[in-house]
């Protein structure tokens, strides 16, 4: 397993289009994929799971990937987050 922290930068945060993206972002990976905030843990292959985090802007997330891919899909995923920041 692998794992690194970021610090969401977009003034909306996470919201539904966004977890949507996400989600089907995280579908072509075979690894395990979930998203942290605090004490919380969201499965990134779902939708409602990563908007019951409710994460915003200025809050930092852990992304964490375990599996055969788990290099390409953390960094996907951490691509897709920059990409959020505009």
């Amino acid at each position: 397993m692998i794992s690194k922290g970021f610090k969401i930068k977009n003034p909306s945060g996470i919201h539904a289009i966004y977890a949507a993206e996400l989600c089907q972002l995280t579908q072509k990976y075979n690894s395990d994929l979930f998203i942290k905030k605090e004490k919380r843990v969201a499965n990134c292959k779902s939708v409602i799971s990563i908007l019951g985090l409710s994460v915003h802007e200025g809050e930092t997330v852990t992304i964490m990937a375990d599996g055969i891919d788990e290099k390409d899909a953390l960094q996907g995923i951490l691509d897709f987050l920059r990409g959020l920041a505009g």
